[in-house]
């Protein structure tokens, strides 16, 4: 069967996964569930999802993945066409896997909604706390980066780093960051994906779900 991929159209992970389809060339199916309506807590996706998290992809009838790292590695052993999501060789895929889980544990959690919530109730507190962990997350990727970046996180390839830095660097836009001023090579980097096709045609904006207010 076609791949379902059930994600919401400003879900960073979702974006990652969305992105991998793309340069790999694999169609799917892609089903909105909407974050802002509560479907993800609904009973339906409550069985895809034990946390309800998104994404979850359907790999097979009622075989669900969830967690976007889990969906990537899917993926790349799946349909072992290039590019190679975690790189061509085992000193490039640790280092991916590392630079990935800056953004996977250290950072993109800390600015959900959900830890806000849980850390106040003021919405200038909830902003605060939300951008200092996208700084310090942020300046420890382009920390890591500095002797091994080219066009891309790892060189002139690109890899899953680059598929969890980007979304993470559209969401720091949104929270004020000035990529250019605050993260150079991270805007560079930024800059490139941009000029992909996979990329532009995964972003947020582009889906069937993105709210055009």
């Amino acid at each position: 069967m076609k791949a379902k991929l059930y994600g919401y159209w400003r879900s960073s992970a979702s974006w990652r996964v969305r992105w991998a389809f793309s340069l790999k060339k694999i169609p799917y199916e892609y089903i909105p569930v909407n974050i802002l309506k509560g479907e993800n807590r609904s009973p339906e996706h409550m069985a895809r999802s034990a946390l309800g998290a998104l994404p979850v992809l359907e790999i097979a009838p009622d075989h669900f993945l969830s967690q976007s790292m889990s969906i990537l590695m899917w993926i790349e052993e799946t349909f072992s066409s290039k590019p190679y999501l975690f790189g061509k060789d085992r000193s490039h895929r640790y280092k991916i896997i590392e630079l990935c889980e800056i953004i996977n544990s250290d950072t993109a959690p800390l600015q959900t909604p959900r830890a806000q919530n849980a850390h106040s109730s003021v919405a200038e507190e909830k902003m605060k706390f939300a951008k200092t962990f996208i700084q310090q997350g942020l300046l420890a990727f382009e920390k890591s980066l500095k002797n091994i970046s080219g066009e891309y996180c790892i060189q002139n390839e690109i890899s899953a780093a680059d598929l969890f830095l980007i979304p993470q660097l559209y969401n720091a836009k949104r929270f004020g960051f000035e990529l250019e001023k605050d993260f150079p090579i991270l805007s560079r980097i930024y800059n490139t994906c941009f000029e992909t096709e996979e990329c532009l045609t995964s972003a947020p904006e582009k889906q069937i779900d993105a709210l055009k207010t």
